[in-house]
This record gives structure tokens, C-alpha cells and sequence, in this order.
């Protein structure tokens, strides 16, 4: 997550709002599709670097297809903390 903010510029509530769902492609590159002010749905390019942190912390989850983004180690979202 420390990488998500300064590499995507979101807002910190943005990100941790985000969920799995909300990650696809465009154009062949990585995108996360968040919730901003104004309930405005931008897609925000993600890095490859940031795209394979990602991979890499979904990959140690299992692979959910749904869900929190952000998870506590029992599926919680951080942001319902």
C-alpha cells in the first residue's frame, strides 16, 4: 500500500476503499478503477512495478476474485477498521 500512494497519487481513502473487482486493463496496461470526491469513477494507470506488487500480495491471499484490495489476514478491509 506504501507504494500505491505516491506511484498512483491516490488519496489515502481512495485506496483504501479500493477492491479486487475494481482492477483490470486498458490498452494493455494495468488499471485501478477508484471511487473520488464527487463519486467520480476515474481509471488510474497503474506502474509495472506497483501492477506486480499487487500480483504479488493477491498471489499470497490465494487469489481472490473479490473483495477488499486491502485485507487484514482474516479477509477484513483496513478501511473498516
Amino acid at each position: 500500500m506504501r507504494l500505491l500512494l505516491p506511484l498512483a497519487g491516490l488519496r489515502f481513502g481512495s485506496a483504501m476503499a479500493a477492491r479486487i473487482e475494481d482492477l483490470g486493463t486498458n490498452r494493455n496496461h494495468r488499471v485501478l478503477t477508484i471511487v473520488t470526491k464527487g463519486a467520480k469513477k476515474p481509471r488510474v494507470p497503474l506502474p509495472p512495478i506497483l501492477a506486480g506488487a499487487i500480483d504479488a500480495m493477491l498471489e499470497e491471499r490465494g487469489h481472490p476474485e473479490s473483495g477488499p484490495l486491502f485485507a487484514l489476514p482474516w479477509g477484513k478491509s483496513l478501511y473498516e477498521l
